[in-house]
């Protein structure tokens, strides 16, 4: 899709922040308004398509594959 393009091409130059976090982590993440702090460009793309609140679940296998479950919503944040 073209918010999954535009993310990428933003991932290019900063580090995305949540596949950061499962990369140290098996802990659900909920998007708050510091997990974007150090990158403000994918902040901006991400809420340029609603993506303003979310909770991401990580699986990891044996292998060391990292499968990320990322679930949005424009209002209200998740708690």
């Amino acid at each position: 899709t073209e918010f999954i393009d535009t993310f990428d091409a933003c991932c290019i130059t900063h580090k995305n922040p949540i596949e950061n976090h499962f990369k140290k982590s098996i802990d659900p993440l909920v998007w708050d308004q510091h997990l974007f702090s150090e990158t403000p460009e994918l902040k901006d793309v991400s809420q340029s398509y609603g993506l303003n609140y979310g909770w991401s679940l990580s699986a990891h296998d044996a292998k060391g594959t990292v499968s990320i479950l990322s679930l949005t919503r424009r209002h209200s944040p998740v708690s």
